[in-house]
Order: structure tokens, then C-alpha cells, then sequence
């Protein structure tokens, strides 16, 4: 019986595994496909390939937000392949949003710089070679969750997680806590004040020798800095007030109390992959 399950479980791994295989290809020929055709500057193809990835974390991520918290099913806990899979696409378009506007930020500074050599780093062919490859990265880095993660049941209830203790201090402090806040916050808010300083030694002639594009991708990199700071700087928050509590006894109703504040701030997060369309509206007007 027990070489039985051993098999069966061997057998779920490498489906799992070839599932894994053939979305990492999937995105890699849909991204390099779509970039490759790319001829416009490469702050707009940042933005373009941005919100392929915030409409994918959207329709995954925040699709299950709303039927575990609001209608109490968790999808992932429905099948052990999807379980798999979920956290896998959740982090792979969420991170790769999060660079995207990482590196939007980058080219806007370097866009809005008054030396040639700096502008001339902001081109569309170093720009694809970059986001094909943390695309290949990040897919490379979600590699082990299809591994750790599987269906758990305690008592009645089936939980999507990992047990393995290693990974979970991995995945909180690492990944929910620096890559998914900390990192992208400092980039953007550091690249944007940069940004904003270039733009202040501008004179009227150098602004007015920039393309009506390049002028809109750069004020839109600096809407950017705002919103992460509303959305991404209050998740933060509660990562780290969560991690430096996690010890503390509290009594019941303090952990209803902070239940209340994770399960909002874990959706309003999600604020920052909304965002992108309503800047580009503001910027087009100008």
C-alpha cells in the first residue's frame, strides 16, 4: 500500500512538474512574442508588458481573495494540481508586475537625464532582454511551490500551504516581506526622486526637445511612486507589525481584531495592479 501512495504521489509531482513546464514556456514565447514586435520606447513597453501581468494577478489573485474571504471557498483547496498551480501563477505575475514598474522607474530616471550616455541606456532592445529574463528568473523561483505546497487537511477542512519550516521562513521574510514590499518601494521611491531631481536641471529646451511619449512615460513613472506608497507602504506595515508579534500571546478578541486588518490590507494590495489605467487616463490628458 505504501509503495502505492508513493507512486501515485510521484505521479502527481511530474504532472505537476509538466503543468509548471508548460506555463513557464507559455509565458516565455507570450512575453518574448509580444516584445519582439515592440518598436515604441522602452518605458511604454514596460507599462504594456505591466499590465499583462496586473490583469493576470487580478483575475487569479484577487478572484480568490473574494471567494475565500467572502464566500468562504478557497479554490485552492479544491484540487491539489490547482493548489499547486495557483501559488505558482500568483507569484509569478505578481512579482513580474513588480518589476515591471521597478524598471519603468529605472528608464523614466534614465529618460529624464540631460547626459546622452545615460538616455541612450533607455532602448527598447535592452529593455526585452531584461524582462524576458526575469521573467525566466521568477519562473525559476516559483519553481520549488509547485513542489511544497500541497492540500493539507485538518479535521474537515482542506488548506492549501507547505509544512516545510525552511520555506515558510523563506516565504514570509523574504518573499511576502522584502520582495514584495520592501524591495519595490525603495527602488521606485529612490529612481522617482531621482527622476524628479533630472527633471529640475531640465531647461525649457531640453524639456521641450523630449517626445510628447517620453514626457507622458516619465510624469506616469512618478504617478507610479504614489501609488505604491498608498497601497504597497501599508501592506508593509502589517508584514512587519505581523512578524515582530508573532510571539506575543494575545488574548482572542486582539487576534479577531488583527484578522480584520491582515484580510484588508492582504486585499487592498492589490490596489496597486488597478492603478495603472487610471494614471495612464491622467497622463493622456495632459
Amino acid at each position: 500500500m505504501s509503495s502505492t501512495n508513493t507512486v501515485a504521489s510521484a505521479i502527481l509531482q511530474l504532472q505537476v512538474i509538466s503543468q509548471d513546464i508548460s506555463i513557464a514556456l507559455g509565458f516565455i514565447l507570450l512575453i518574448s512574442g509580444t516584445i519582439g514586435n515592440w518598436n515604441h520606447n522602452a518605458s511604454s513597453l514596460y507599462i504594456f508588458v505591466k499590465s499583462l501581468f496586473h490583469l493576470f494577478v487580478l483575475i487569479i489573485g484577487v478572484t480568490n481573495q473574494i471567494t475565500r474571504l467572502g464566500f468562504n471557498l478557497d479554490l485552492t483547496a479544491q484540487s491539489r494540481v490547482w493548489c499547486k498551480l495557483a501559488i505558482s501563477l500568483i507569484n509569478i505575475t505578481f512579482l513580474n508586475s513588480l518589476t515591471c514598474m521597478c524598471l519603468q522607474s529605472i528608464d523614466a530616471y534614465f529618460c529624464s537625464s540631460r547626459s546622452p550616455t545615460w538616455r541612450q541606456k533607455s532602448n527598447v532592445r535592452m529593455a526585452r532582454y531584461y524582462i524576458v529574463g526575469f521573467l525566466f528568473l521568477w519562473i525559476c523561483h516559483v519553481m520549488p511551490y509547485g513542489i511544497l505546497y500541497d492540500l493539507l487537511t485538518r479535521g474537515s477542512i482542506s488548506i492549501c500551504t507547505t509544512i516545510n519550516p525552511n520555506f515558510v521562513r523563506y516565504n514570509t521574510y523574504f518573499v511576502n516581506l522584502c520582495l514584495y514590499a520592501v524591495i519595490s518601494i525603495i527602488i521606485v521611491s529612490v529612481f522617482s526622486f531621482l527622476t524628479y531631481r533630472n527633471l529640475q536641471t531640465l531647461t525649457t529646451q531640453d524639456r521641450h526637445s523630449l517626445s510628447t511619449l517620453t514626457r507622458q512615460m516619465i510624469s506616469l513613472a512618478l504617478l507610479q511612486v504614489i501609488t505604491l506608497l498608498v497601497f504597497q507602504v501599508p501592506y508593509a506595515i502589517v508584514q512587519i507589525y505581523t512578524l515582530v508579534t508573532i510571539n506575543l500571546a494575545k488574548s482572542t478578541y486582539r487576534q479577531a481584531q488583527e484578522q480584520v486588518v491582515i484580510y484588508f490590507f492582504h486585499g487592498y494590495v492589490y490596489g496597486t495592479f488597478t492603478c495603472s489605467f487610471y494614471c495612464y487616463f491622467i497622463v493622456s490628458k495632459r
